[in-house]
């Protein structure tokens, strides 16, 4: 988040997080919506940092009323990007994490959801 004690922290740049899924899961949902995420199975990482947004904190910072989401969990995110490559489910995408295997066609873009991703990427010293 930019804030650490008796350091100094400049900002390398921001990222920005979206829904990903396989080819085949997006041609089989081609229809969903932002609002109809909460629906479909998504694919979810536990063990994760405070700052790393899960599917809640997406869907509500989004507008998206949602009670509990149905999906897996994944103890890392590369298992449920593996996962989301399969036609698992969604999952949430961080850009700099995923564009290459969109640009690959491994992934795709599900809905036009796009929020800015807490926090950013830092150099402290």
């Amino acid at each position: 988040m930019g804030s650490w004690s008796d350091e100094n922290a400049e900002l390398l740049f921001d990222e920005t997080i979206y829904p990903v899924c396989g080819p085949g899961f997006a041609s089989k949902h081609r229809d969903a919506t932002a609002e109809s995420l909460a629906d479909l199975p998504l694919l979810h990482v536990d063990w994760v940092p405070p700052d790393w947004a899960g599917w809640d904190e997406v869907l509500r910072r989004a507008g998206v009323p949602h009670g509990p989401t149905r999906g897996r969990s994944f103890g890392k995110f590369f298992v449920a990007l593996q996962a989301a490559r399969a036609d698992q489910g969604v999952a949430v995408g961080w850009h700099r994490l995923v564009k290459a295997q969109i640009k690959e066609g491994k992934l795709v873009r599900l809905t036009d959801l796009e929020l800015p991703a807490p926090g950013g990427y830092y150099l402290t010293w």
